[in-house]
């Protein structure tokens, strides 16, 4: 993806060292486990079969994060013309501009939006209706808690915690605390980046 290259803040910095002296992370970590997790079922559930895995792209070897991500959205909403989007690309990459290019090219009538920002009521919003989000995500376990330049879905949110189905690790979910969540969403540039959907989602699933 194309991001401007901000360093980490100072308070942040400062808070890792601050960590790494007590000998306790400065990070909530997340577990990985399936869609239920301590009784708590995730809110968009997409069958296995359906998850993309990222790759490099065919001209230049650049990673699809953003269109593997959004095609998982797109089979979701059963937006056809977008369900093997990630396949129709030749450049890697992905940015907002790139994304409406994308969506008018293949899909003009799909209604969406994108979000830049570090408010989280449009993630609330489109989880609390089952529909999921696009969103940036700036480190995790898998990549030793290194900056990471990555999108991945959003698939849970509520009060307490979030999950991500991450395009590099697909048929596994991570579950983390909701404020560990927004951390990752926002981390490294200082806001996050959300694409949703404003398509109609399958009927709900029956839950308890």
């Amino acid at each position: 993806m194309r991001f401007s290259r901000i360093p980490v803040r100072r308070a942040l910095v400062i808070l890792a060292f601050v960590a790494c002296a007590s000998g306790q992370a400065w990070y909530d970590s997340a577990k990985i486990d399936g869609p239920v997790n301590d009784g708590v079922e995730i809110e968009v559930e997409l069958p296995i079969s359906q998850h993309v895995k990222n790759f490099g792209a065919p001209a230049d070897g650049k990673g699809l994060c953003v269109f593997a991500s959004l095609t998982m959205a797109a089979r979701w909403h059963n937006i056809a013309a977008l369900s093997d989007v990630i396949h129709k690309l030749k450049q890697g990459g992905g940015w907002p501009e790139k994304v409406e290019k994308t969506i008018k090219q293949f899909s003009p009538d799909t209604k969406y939006i994108q979000y830049e920002g570090t408010d989280p009521a449009v993630l609330d919003k489109a989880l609390s209706e089952d529909i999921p989000a696009c969103v940036t995500y700036g480190y995790g376990e898998r990549y030793g808690m290194q900056t990471i330049y990555h999108m991945v879905l959003l698939v849970h949110l509520d009060h307490e915690r979030a999950v991500i189905l991450d395009n590099n690790f697909p048929g596994t979910y991570e579950w983390m605390s909701r404020e560990e969540f927004l951390r990752r969403w926002i981390h490294p540039g200082g806001k996050g980046w959300a694409i949703v959907m404003l398509e109609p989602t399958p009927p709900p699933i029956p839950r308890n």
